[in-house]
């Protein structure tokens, strides 16, 4: 499945949702997108982090 492919379940599972479909249906949209295993690196650089909660500003000692 490409990537627009998900993008529009995804939007297709949150209209449903919305409108008041049942859940079962929706839960079959997502899951057609959302993978059954994911993979993790084990090394190599850690992704730059932004965004909440990282930017959020640290308590003051």
């Amino acid at each position: 499945m490409i990537e627009d492919e998900i993008k529009l379940k995804a939007i297709a599972a949150l209209t449903a949702l919305r409108e008041g479909d049942s859940e079962n249906f929706v839960s079959d949209l997502l899951g057609e997108v959302i993978p059954d295993q994911f993979e993790v690196p084990l090394s190599g650089p850690l992704p730059k982090r932004s965004g909440w909660p990282y930017c959020a500003r640290q308590p003051s000692r």
